[in-house]
């Protein structure tokens, strides 16, 4: 009888934590930074992402597919729309357009900025009230005439959620 009542327990405890849409839905306050690596064929960099902040809103398109909607308003302006996917325990991402500003220089001249158009992807995990992302940027851009293809992303997005 102990291994009955030991498998009984473990299913009572695994049956308490939400998965699917439920676990994600809800309004955010969130932070985002990190970097990406920029490759030209003569050259290689690292810039940092500018940083973001701003609220963020998990809503559930269809309960049944585990379809969500993520809208990003950073507080500079400008929603970012994510088509979501409530999969178990993790929300994943499908590519949303975005422009990122990427600084070549050491940020004093506005010359060394350069727009690029990017698609952002990638994942989240909730731990108790907050959900981190995990981002990958693809993209491209040219500066003084060469042009450098995102190769590496090391983005994260903090999500805490407003109670």
């Amino acid at each position: 009888m102990p291994a009955a009542a030991a498998a009984v327990a473990l299913v009572l405890m695994t049956g308490c934590s939400k998965e699917g849409p439920s676990r994600f839905r809800g309004n955010y306050s969130y932070s985002t930074s990190g970097t990406v690596v920029l490759a030209s064929s003569d050259d290689t960099l690292t810039v940092s992402v500018p940083a973001e902040a701003g609220q963020l809103d998990i809503v559930t398109a269809d309960k049944s597919s585990g379809d969500m909607i993520l809208t990003m308003r950073p507080v500079t302006g400008g929603a970012v729309v994510f088509d979501a996917n409530a999969d178990g325990r993790l929300l994943r991402l499908s590519p949303a357009a975005r422009r990122l500003q990427v600084n070549f220089g050491n940020g004093v001249l506005a010359a060394d900025a350069v727009e690029m158009d990017v698609d952002v992807s990638g994942y989240g995990e909730r731990y108790s009230d907050v959900i981190i992302f995990r981002l990958e940027y693809a993209g491209t851009c040219v500066h003084e005439g060469i042009t450098y293809r995102i190769t590496e992303s090391s983005v994260d997005c903090v999500a805490k959620e407003n109670r």
